[in-house]
């Protein structure tokens, strides 16, 4: 198998490991002259970018991209707690951090099992509406924490789904605009009553109104925020979950003999093969970081991924180990901007998991001839959805 084209091409390469293991050996940060950027790959690179103060998550003077500029799609990502620095982002994130801490570990574990069961009797994997389950569970359960009622969970992940793929990066204009009527939509749904005072919202907006933040779509679209964070990251990691557990047979008895394992496996999973393979930061002003010059504009490609496989980090780093001792991972990130709901995802997919297991799904057959959803920074594996006989590996989302 020969190896990616790139570290973009990576993400949906069959296979990037040893390349991802070989760069951060031998290019821990480096500057690569065909993308026009830096690229951090060690564990020493990656910790050292996340955590200068020189590198941001948006390029000098664009808070926003240019696609998505006077578009309610853009006023949502202005306004999200990740897409931000400094005093404000400190704001924010608190917000965020009082949000996801209010959604309690034992609700989560239940909403999530209560949700797979249901999602499966609907339709199996793709669903009646031909979105993958990875998509809908996690958002019908964070969705649901939020206060928004159970008829319509399916609604709001459609236009979850709308959003997130409007503010990818090179969407297409019709992409984008649909994105941008599904952000108006969420944003009022959050911002006028439309759903329940839950404890989750009260307790973002609580947080935001004592640090003098009292714009109340500043509250509705950081709630939209965990929606677009739960939707993909939190789909890569269920499916490459049954990934891995289809690929190894004597793994997968070993979890069905004792479900206990199933943290430490999803764990393993995250540094093994993690669903957010890179994220990006742009200097801010000319310095030094992790050793090297940079200039103010220039961008550094952060590869999550290949820290995760650095020998110097984790010693046989391509061994999956269910009991790995000291295990390091990137996987959802790392310093000020790591995923506040990191907890909230390992919840829902060790509760998937179970209850598939439990409904006697057979993942390997799910997971027989997959492919991946294009993407230049989430690895999450397509299925061809073999419990039905229909081949839909390559079948675009709605």
């Amino acid at each position: 198998m020969t190896e990616p084209l790139d570290p973009i091409a990576a993400v949906t390469h069959p296979d990037p490991y040893a390349y991802y293991e070989r760069l951060a050996r031998t290019q821990p940060l480096a500057w690569n002259a065909g993308m026009r950027c830096w690229v951090a790959a060690s564990a020493e690179a990656v910790q050292a970018v996340l955590d200068s103060p020189l590198c941001r998550v948006r390029p000098p003077g664009e808070p926003v991209p240019p696609a998505l500029a006077g578009t309610s799609a853009g006023e949502v990502f202005r306004r999200l707690a990740r897409m931000t620095d400094g005093a404000t982002h400190a704001t924010l994130k608190a917000g965020v951090l009082t949000a996801t801490a209010a959604m309690d570990s034992t609700a989560v574990d239940r909403k999530a099992r209560r949700r797979t069961r249901a999602l499966w009797r609907e339709g199996g994997w793709w669903g009646a509406e031909g979105i993958p389950l990875g998509f809908r569970l996690p958002v019908h359960v964070v969705a649901g924490l939020l206060g928004v009622p159970d008829a319509c969970l399916p609604h709001v992940a459609r236009r979850t789904g709308e959003l997130v793929r409007g503010m990818a990066p090179g969407a297409a204009a019709d992409l984008v605009a649909v994105g941008s009527d599904a952000a108006t939509h969420l944003t009022a749904l959050f911002s006028r009553g439309g759903v329940r005072r839950s404890a989750p919202i009260g307790a973002l907006d609580r947080s935001l109104r004592a640090a003098g933040c009292l714009e109340p779509e500043t509250a509705a679209a950081n709630a939209v925020g965990l929606l677009i964070q739960t939707h993909d990251a939190t789909a890569g990691l269920l499916g490459n979950a049954i990934v891995a557990l289809a690929e190894n047979p004597p793994m997968r008895g070993e979890v069905e003999r004792d479900p206990g394992l199933l943290g430490d496996f999803v764990d393993e999973v995250l540094r093994h093969d993690p669903p957010v393979q890179n994220t990006r930061r742009w200097v801010a002003e000319d310095g030094v970081v992790a050793g090297q010059a940079m200039r103010a504009g220039e961008a550094v490609l952060v590869l999550l991924a290949a820290a995760n496989r650095d020998p110097g980090a984790n010693a046989d780093p391509h061994v999956f180990r269910l009991r790995r001792p000291a295990r390091r991972t990137s996987g959802f990130g790392h310093g000020r901007h790591a995923c506040p709901g990191t907890g909230i995802a390992r919840t829902i997919v060790v509760a998937a998991i179970a209850e598939m297991m439990a409904m006697r799904v057979d993942l390997g057959r799910l997971a027989a001839g997959r492919g991946y959803q294009p993407s230049g920074n989430t690895r999450i594996p397509r299925f061809a959805c073999a419990e039905d006989g229909i081949d839909r590996t390559n079948r675009e989302m709605p």
